[in-house]
């Protein structure tokens, strides 16, 4: 049997900051450029751009899917470690 530690504050800290990655990505999507003067590259460049676009709002959405499911994971782990922390106190008081 496998002993399982979550450190709670890492693990807020991961959902942060793929929150934050998420954030940022969305941030830049006005830096994008929408046109560019590459002479004959020009079709060439603004395809590579716009699928740099795409994928980083691919990215932004597994940050923020990720995001989510540690923060379920969090919530999950550290309600069954309190309900079994409530559940000794409440068998402590019983032992004469």
């Amino acid at each position: 049997m496998t002993n399982l530690q979550v450190d709670y504050d890492i693990a807020q800290s991961i959902s942060s900051d793929l929150r934050a990655a998420k954030t940022d990505l969305e941030e830049d999507e006005s830096t994008m450029p929408s046109d560019v003067d590459g002479g004959d590259g020009t079709e060439y460049i603004l395809n590579m751009i716009a699928q740099l676009a795409e994928e980083a709002g691919i990215i932004a959405q597994a940050s923020e899917l990720g995001a989510s499911k540690m923060s379920t994971g969090i919530d999950l782990v550290s309600g069954v470690d309190e309900s079994v922390a409530a559940e000794l106190r409440e068998m402590e008081g019983n032992i004469p």
